[in-house]
């Protein structure tokens, strides 16, 4: 038996992705997580690695970081149904979700490819602590 099998989790679980720093420039910032509250700590910092990592451009581009692309299916199932995703993660108080209403709703109604580019991922080490 895979050690997967016997101590992993039995069902997908998206917000790991933001809980595993690699200790690069992209990775998630470096967290001590607890058990009685691990679930509201994975979604902070999820939400946290949207904000920080995901923008928009003066001219309309949405930047989306290459470890969302890399992980893409554990969100969605394509580029635009991943950027509904990023959408509807963000609170909604965020200038980034108008930000990316106002692309996605734009008056020129660009491809999803042509709207979007992807970030390349900065492998140069750094460990980045939340306080």
């Amino acid at each position: 038996m895979l050690l997967r099998h016997a101590y992993g989790l039995g069902y997908p679980e998206p917000n790991v992705t933001f809980a595993l720093c690699r200790g690069s420039w992209s990775s998630p910032a470096l967290r001590v997580y607890t058990p009685d509250d691990i679930v509201n700590e994975l979604e902070r910092a999820k939400v946290e690695y949207l904000e920080a990592s995901v923008g928009v451009t003066s001219k309309k581009k949405i930047l989306v970081p290459k470890l969302l692309q890399w992980h893409m299916l554990d969100f969605a199932d394509g580029m635009e149904s991943l950027l509904e995703w990023i959408y509807s993660q963000l609170p909604r108080s965020a200038s980034l979700k108008r930000l990316i209403m106002q692309c996605l709703n734009g008056e020129t109604k660009s491809p999803i490819n042509k709207m979007v580019e992807v970030q390349p991922h900065e492998s140069e080490f750094r460990y980045l602590l939340p306080l």
